[in-house]
């Protein structure tokens, strides 16, 4: 079967957001680069004066979100009124999308079952083929850390994948999670760079640096050991007095305070700077000028299911990279070969690594060499998601 037309429905901001924002415009980047129609329809709850706007056009990419609610409107009414809008202005823009040029399949980029319940039988009925895409386990375990989600729950998802072709998930344990509920054809997506917001970085033995190291990512606990790199870095400043740390980020109010403790405890206020959120666009340059780019995910539930964006996005800065070994990383990187990678849950070891580093940072920009070869060569998002058309290409 010939692949011509994907459509993406999702609930998250576009074309500014968070980590599926910048996974999702990978995806339909790669896609567009395949000669394929592609088109975003979001479902987030979008205010009338937000700095997305309603609809436009990204890199040959088409977005639209479903409807626009007041500031002034009431609980029950944004609830009620907004909400059956949402549904009923998506299906209508699929549908005049569909027929304007048929589409092949319709990718549900997110988890929530009751907005799968409002749009998936109806839209099966409609004649839209539909595979699900994910990237962690389903709420409660991503959010409470919990092993399972309630049988009601599951027996939602079971019925939604009857109508669903297959699966697109990020990790095999995502797989292995979903097949005990509904087995299907699945395709293993870990990670996907667009190459192309790199593509004017310079060689990264020859760059010029600037005398910081940097994390990019959400200031979650459950996502990050924020206090390990922090005490990383307050003991690498021991040996280096004129680094710096730059958190890039928009913690929860709750976060910050959180962070702003372990940085008193740490003694090291004056030279950690807590950058706020930035643009998309301004990620790979942020990178690129860091001297090391660094994560340190806990062990659990949510790092199982996932795979870091923002791992994909270091290595193809050419910044040399540390990481800890959770999830899948391992199964595509090797330690000290594409980056620097450290079992989780120690936060001495991840110190002494980071200092590694810096003592041999000439070795650790040939390691970011390699890591950003890989990355380009395997990871990009044309040849990545040329092997998702053929996915698709198998499915009934």
């Amino acid at each position: 079967m010939k692949i011509n037309k994907i459509v993406i429905l999702c609930g998250y901001d576009f074309p500014q957001g968070m980590a599926a924002t910048t996974r999702i415009l990978s995806y339909c980047k790669g896609f567009y680069e395949n000669d394929i129609d592609v088109e975003i329809f979001s479902y987030a709850w979008r205010c009338n004066d937000s700095m997305n706007p309603e609809k436009g056009e990204i890199d040959g990419i088409k977005y639209f979100y479903s409807h626009s609610w007041k500031k002034s409107s009431s609980w029950l009414y944004k609830n009620i009124v907004d909400r059956f809008l949402i549904v009923t202005e998506t299906i209508k823009k699929i549908l005049l999308s569909n027929k304007k040029r048929k589409i092949d399949y319709l990718f549900l980029s997110f988890d929530d079952v009751g907005r799968m319940l409002e749009f998936v039988p109806l839209l099966r009925l409609l004649g839209v083929r539909m595979v699900f895409i994910h990237d962690e386990f389903p709420e409660p375990m991503r959010n409470k850390l919990v092993s399972s989600i309630p049988w009601w729950k599951k027996t939602i998802f079971r019925l939604i994948f009857t109508f669903i072709s297959g699966k697109v998930l990020m990790t095999y344990p995502l797989k292995d999670f979903y097949d005990k509920i509904s087995p299907s054809p699945t395709f293993i997506f870990p990670s996907i760079i667009d190459i192309n917001r790199f593509g004017g970085i310079l060689d990264p033995v020859s760059r010029e640096r600037e005398n910081y190291i940097c994390y990019t990512g959400a200031l979650e606990f459950t996502s990050d050991n924020i206090d390990y790199i922090i005490h990383a870095f307050s003991v690498a400043s021991k040996i280096y007095p004129d680094l710096e740390l730059r958190l890039y980020g928009a913690p929860s109010e709750e976060n910050e305070t959180k962070v702003l403790k372990i940085l008193q405890n740490e003694k090291c206020q004056k030279r950690v700077r807590l950058m706020g959120r930035v643009a998309h666009d301004e990620i790979p340059n942020i990178l690129s000028k860091a001297k090391i780019v660094l994560t340190s995910q806990p062990n659990n539930v949510r790092t199982k299911g996932g795979f870091a964006t923002k791992i994909g996005e270091y290595l193809a800065s050419g910044t040399p990279t540390l990481v800890s070994d959770v999830g899948d990383v391992s199964r595509y990187f090797t330690h000290s070969v594409e980056l620097y990678m450290v079992p989780p849950g120690d936060k001495v070891l991840y110190a002494q690594e980071l200092v590694y580093m810096l003592l041999h940072y000439n070795e650790a920009l040939h390691v970011a060499v390699s890591g950003q070869n890989k990355i380009f060569s395997e990871f990009n998002a044309k040849s990545m998601t040329a092997k998702l058309i053929r996915f698709l290409g198998t499915l009934a």
